[in-house]
């Protein structure tokens, strides 16, 4: 996950603006390849190490709850896809 974070801020436009994110919020998408019941609560649990990539690799400043504001999880069914999650991280300004 630290790999894929570094490469996509790195084919930004503007690379320098993802670095120390003072507050972001986050959307976190679970791409599933069935419809087997899953709890929502330990797809985000399972995550953590991607919350934490986005830190080491210095996009977040930290993933507490002051500096990171987690999005109700989206969770689609696509078995060509699946399993696979999407992190989406929009900057809040202001914060």
């Amino acid at each position: 996950m630290f790999y894929c974070a570094v490469d996509a801020r790195n084919r930004e436009a503007e690379p320098t603006k993802w670095r120390d994110l003072a507050h972001a919020t986050l959307q976190e998408t679970y791409i599933l390849p069935n419809n087997r019941r899953r709890d929502t609560d330990n797809l985000q649990s399972a995550n953590k190490s991607g919350r934490d990539a986005l830190v080491r690799c210095g996009i977040l400043k930290d993933d507490d709850h002051k500096h990171l504001t987690l999005l109700r999880p989206l969770i689609e069914v696509d078995p060509k896809r699946g399993p696979m999650t999407v992190l989406e991280i929009t900057p809040c300004e202001g914060k």
